[in-house]
């Protein structure tokens, strides 16, 4: 008779209590210096224990109380506690630094990673050691779940948009024996306060008075404050940032003072519940596009002081007013009659406007980019004969606009000019025109047919992609078949070189699918004058004529 020796097997019941009974052991051994209770704090000397001691825990709700950590790691630890933070799910930490040797809160510190994830939602609090010296631009970047942050004294150096959608961020302190910085309220500043850095963007206040100190509103300062209606700019201010507003939402008024000389790039863009601007007699360069990207904007005055700029009824224009710079999206009135003095009518000038007409005077000789872009009620408009050239997307997005003639003094139309113009049914070309861009038509369904004079020599790229209506195009003259070389590489955007030594190849002007075709059939190098049509319309389909 033979004996076994050999153990019971373990039932999966009795694995599942020895499992949790080695987490529980571990979990008891790494809080030997105190249970996680109230305020207390817990000590690890490495991001693995504290991966370990977290996996004993359930997930949380957003309102939970953080697990409140005391973590000593240098900077070697960093990239491992990112992939911690962007791995756990639901479990929410504020980090007490205090004890580590890091130097560098590095760009981009606790997004990305291996999980590719760009949001951590983990990290609601942090105070830095005093070893660290240097907190880089975009270091916080989307730590959207954080609330505090406290910065030592050691640190010198803190990097542009260093809390970059920290959409909860609502306290910023700063170690008083800190000789660069400082914070009051949850607003960062320079040690003297005369820079406003940073506004926290989760603070719940509707209104801030910036302090007499501030002479400088730092570049994204009040970036994405959602909760602010208004801000009060102290006569002390002389410079406003770029981005310093951006996407302050729901920013009703605005004054500039008249101390203010600089208005930066984008300083107010996507303020989108703007409606009232006050220029002061100081701004000599507002940027063009600080004033795009404002829906609800009503009225833009400037002081009669002010030697660069000038208004009337709402409308931005130059001292002399031989340029319209800007006119207010939503100004009440569905007709404007653009003044005589002006001859330049400025890049998104009406972008975004709710008129219906506009009525351009034969003084105006440029038409700059954008200058009509998104004015989806616009349904016709006259180009004078001064006009020599449309610009880059000059009527894009105009889906109301139903014809157009261009004036003979046009040489060339633009990238873009008509994109997406929905009902733009009939487009005149003259004589003298030598330059379709490209994608200039794209996306115009409305348009059936179009005549080319001979004086064309170029159409770009796409000209016509998606005029799905489009089946009759008279070429008045000739134009030569433009080769080009396309590579889409593996992963990047695609590319167009003259290089013959890509792999593939298209015909430019491959603009009008198989009327491309029919145009040159007769010579490979030049079209043949006359009427073509067809029954499979432009598409993006069929725009490509390529060959290996």
């Amino acid at each position: 008779m033979s004996v076994n020796n050999a153990q019971p097997p373990i039932s999966l019941s009795m694995y599942a209590v020895v499992v949790t009974a080695i987490v529980f052991s571990v979990v008891l051994t790494l809080s030997a210096c105190g249970k996680e209770k109230g305020n207390q704090w817990v000590f690890f000397s490495s991001v693995s224990e504290l991966k370990t001691y977290l996996s004993a825990f359930p997930e949380q709700t957003y309102n939970s109380p953080p697990h409140r950590i005391k973590l000593n790691i240098s900077d070697n630890d960093m990239i491992q506690l990112r992939d911690l933070l962007l791995e756990i799910k639901n479990k929410y930490l504020y980090l007490d630094l205090s004890g580590s040797t890091i130097t560098t809160i590095q760009s981009y510190a606790f997004i990305y990673g291996t999980t590719g994830r760009t949001s951590c939602f983990s990290l609601t609090g942090i105070i830095m050691p005093n070893s660290v010296t240097s907190i880089e631009e975009y270091a916080f970047k989307d730590c959207t779940g954080l609330v505090i942050v406290t910065i030592p004294k050691s640190v010198t150096s803190i990097g542009v948009r260093a809390f970059y959608y920290c959409k909860e961020l609502t306290h910023i302190n700063v170690d008083s024996d800190n000789s660069e910085y400082s914070a009051e309220k949850g607003v960062l500043y320079n040690k003297d306060k005369t820079i406003l850095h940073t506004y926290s963007a989760g603070k719940t206040d509707t209104s801030f008075n910036i302090p007499d100190s501030v002479t400088n509103i730092g570049n994204s300062a009040f970036f994405d404050c959602n909760n602010l209606v208004g801000v009060t700019i102290p006569n002390s201010v002389t410079s406003i940032g770029d981005y310093a507003f951006y996407y302050c939402s729901n920013l009703v008024r605005i004054n500039i003072p008249n101390s203010v000389t600089n208005i930066g790039n984008s300083a107010f863009y996507g303020c989108t519940n703007l409606t009232n601007i006050t220029i002061g007699s100081g701004v000599t360069n507002p940027e063009s596009t600080w004033l795009t990207d404002m829906p609800s904007l009503t009225a833009i005055n400037v002081n009669d002081g002010n030697s660069i700029y000038s208004s009337q009824e709402g409308v931005l224009y130059n001292k002399a007013k031989t340029s319209l710079i800007k006119y207010p999206a939503s100004k009440k009135g569905n007709t404007f009659t653009i003044p005589s003095s002006v001859t330049s009518i400025g890049e998104k000038a009406f972008s975004e406007s709710d008129l219906v007409r506009i009525i351009i005077p034969d003084s105006v000789t440029s038409i700059e980019d954008s200058a009509f872009s998104g004015c989806r009620k616009l349904v016709t408009i006259n180009i004078p004969i001064g006009v020599t050239s449309i610009g880059y997307k000059a009527f894009n997005e105009c889906t109301n606009l139903i014809n157009i003639t261009i004036p003979d003094n046009v040489t060339k139309i633009g990238n873009s000019a008509f994109w997406g113009c929905d009902s733009l049914a009939k487009v005149t070309i003259p004589d003298g025109l030598t330059s379709i861009g490209d994608q200039s038509f794209y996306n115009c369904p409305s348009l059936t047919g179009i005549v080319i004079p001979e004086s064309v020599t170029s159409i770009g790229f796409n000209a016509f992609e998606n005029c799905t209506k489009l089946t009759s195009v008279t070429f008045e003259g000739t134009i030569k078949r433009e080769i080009k070389y396309y590579d889409d590489g593996c992963g990047g955007d695609d590319e167009y070189y003259d290089n013959k030594d890509n792999d593939e190849t298209f015909y430019e002007n491959s603009f009008l699918g198989d009327l491309f075709e029919k145009f040159y059939e007769k010579d490979a190098e030049k079209g043949t004058p006359g009427t073509y049509t067809t029954t499979a319309p432009v598409s993006k389909d069929s725009i490509w004529t390529r060959k290996r």
